[in-house]
């Protein structure tokens, strides 16, 4: 899928970045999806787990 004019590839979401975030007390957002359009859009909007 091309990615749209202006938008960012986000890093990819690791174990390692997971614990630090819970470090320093951020939240971690995990969503079930059941689709791919559904995915798509809660990658964008920065989920951290699918």
């Amino acid at each position: 899928m091309a990615e749209a004019a202006g938008e960012q590839k986000r890093k990819k979401v690791t174990i390692p970045m997971l614990m630090e975030k819970k470090k320093r007390g951020e939240p971690i957002v995990q969503l079930a999806v059941y689709d791919y359009a559904n995915a798509i859009i809660a990658d964008r909007v920065g989920v951290d787990i699918l």
